[in-house]
């Protein structure tokens, strides 16, 4: 049985040309080049698998545990490694389908909110049809609350890139994505009691 690679090669063609016993190291770079995410299922990288194949059982029992963790206790060993980056994981997705599915937005949207009661604002009303017509007072304020629930999304998002790419000769302070985190966790104070369908 042959075994192509991802670009057709066969594999022992392929092996024949690398002379693997004076090769091992750069063999090991072009197996992790060629498959960067590893074999999906296994948190190692691609070439440990190929050498090491009894990981994707200590993997799997890992899994197992990691899956029975998130459904008794809601999250798993995993994220209080890095509870910053789980949170910058699992908060986007949150919100942006908040977003989605939202009926409203906070009152504090309105253009001058907090100077009166919402008794006195004007709100939409129901045309003969039956359907809701919403004012133009409205619609600026859920633009507004769109673009806040964005903004903590791709802040928290932006978080991953940064702490992805760090580089420490640059201060974080200069860094963009870290100033776009910066601002998401800022609106996400700020509106923490308002995210809520």
């Amino acid at each position: 049985m042959k075994v192509l690679l991802e670009d057709g090669t066969d594999i022992d063609d392929f092996l024949k040309e690398m002379d693997i016993e004076n090769n091992k190291k750069n063999f090991r770079n072009w197996f992790n080049k060629n498959f960067p995410k590893g074999i999906p299922g296994v948190d190692f990288a691609a070439y440990y698998v190929l050498t090491h194949p009894w990981v994707i059982l200590f993997e799997w029992k890992r899994q197992i545990k990691w899956g029975w963790q998130r459904v008794s206790r809601g999250y798993d060993d995993r994220a209080v490694w890095h509870v910053g980056y789980y949170l910058s994981e699992i908060l986007p997705p949150i919100i942006r389908q908040l977003k989605k599915v939202k009926h409203g937005f906070p009152v504090r949207m309105y253009e001058g909110a907090e100077d009166f009661p919402i008794s006195e604002m004007e709100l939409g009303s129901i045309d003969k049809d039956g359907n809701y017509v919403e004012t133009e007072e409205e619609k600026t304020a859920a633009e507004k609350w769109d673009k806040i629930l964005d903004e903590i999304a791709d802040g928290f998002e932006a978080y991953l890139k940064f702490d992805e790419e760090f580089d420490y000769k640059t201060p974080r302070e200069d860094d963009e994505n870290y100033k776009k985190f910066q601002r998401a966790l800022d609106l996400l104070k700020e509106h923490y009691e308002d995210l809520w369908d």
